[in-house]
């Protein structure tokens, strides 16, 4: 299996682009980064790379209603947006110019700047 979609899976991400497992399709409703909210933000940062407009990660937060670790207008909360984008990000969405603009110093939160590494074997919990 793809590391994004054992990611996915270990961390409540509904993996909306593994369209060749199937093993996820009866549980939408159970992951807590809902399909919606996947595409929701794939949409946003596609629509800033397809345009090769830099965005960072604040101003994502911004455009989905999340006010730093704790408020939010929306459904959406900073670590949800966190586990979204790594899972994008293991999927090798967008280009490495992409990612760097998104946790760029200053402008990204501590916590973000995890989601833009290799998964490596250890993270893998089988339960």
């Amino acid at each position: 299996m793809h590391p994004a979609y054992v990611y996915a899976w270990q961390h409540s991400v509904y993996p909306l682009f593994d369209e060749t497992a199937q093993f996820h399709k009866p549980f939408a409703d159970q992951f807590a980064v809902s399909i919606n909210e996947v595409d929701e933000s794939s949409k946003l940062l596609d629509e800033h790379w397809m345009a090769k407009k830099r965005i960072s990660f604040y101003k994502v937060e911004e455009a989905l209603g999340v006010h730093g670790s704790d408020r939010s207008s929306t459904n959406w909360q900073r670590w949800k947006l966190i586990r979204a984008c790594r899972y994008m990000y293991l999927l090798d969405s967008f280009d490495k110019d992409f990612w760097e603009a998104l946790l760029e110093k200053g402008e990204c939160p501590t916590e973000a700047l995890s989601l833009a590494r290799p998964m490596t074997a250890a993270e893998i919990q089988l339960t």
